[in-house]
């Protein structure tokens, strides 16, 4: 994946603080992420936006938005995961399967 993320002709992207390989969507500011590599098709490390958005949570509630607060250093790199001692998948499924029942009950209390 990595000579691909130096073609510049390509719409293929890494985010190292939440390691995840992704492509921007034209027209609006969605990303896809990418879980096996498009080229190859080996299976991509478990990408950590969940983990990292669900970590902040617990440590600073519901409301956290990481544009306007002072979040701690090591969650500005990749330094978080890398150092992390629990088990990073485990804790990405958790987190996953939290925010698929909130959306479900977004979708119910919406119907």
């Amino acid at each position: 994946m990595d000579m691909f993320l130096e073609d510049r002709r390509l719409n293929v992207h890494y985010d190292e603080v939440r390691r995840e390989y992704y492509t921007k969507l034209r027209g609006n500011s969605a990303i896809q992420l990418f879980v096996y590599c498009p080229w190859c098709g080996v299976k991509l490390p478990t990408p950590l936006g969940s983990v990292y958005y669900g970590t902040l949570r617990e440590m600073f509630g519901d409301d956290v938005d990481i544009k306007d607060m002072d979040i701690p250093e090591e969650f500005k790199t990749d330094a978080w995961w890398r150092n992390s001692k629990v088990d990073l998948e485990a804790l990405a499924e958790k987190y996953e399967k939290e925010w698929e029942e909130e959306v479900s009950l977004i979708q119910i209390a919406g119907a």
